[in-house]
């Protein structure tokens, strides 16, 4: 699953068959997935999310990812999406 955002924080509804409330949309279509990524959007698909998006991803949730390893730090972030 990933969760895709969108520039507007405050966007309800439906952009390429996904819908977004607040912003935030999810999907578990890797077409999908990679057309957001292609358009700008802010992609948080966890297992495959680089270390430098995981630290920005975490700074969006206001989680502080200082001192954390990669592994760490998915670790702690999945632990904290449930």
């Amino acid at each position: 699953m990933a969760k895709i955002y969108c520039a507007n924080k405050d966007y309800c509804g439906i952009s390429a068959t996904v819908e977004f409330e607040r912003g935030v949309g999810v999907t578990f279509d890797p077409h999908l997935i990679s057309y957001f990524k292609e358009n700008g959007y802010f992609v948080v698909d966890l297992p495959n999310m680089d270390y430098k998006d995981l630290c920005t991803y975490a700074r969006m949730i206001k989680f502080n990812p200082f001192g954390y390893k990669k592994d760490e730090l998915l670790d702690k972030l999945s632990e904290m999406e449930g």
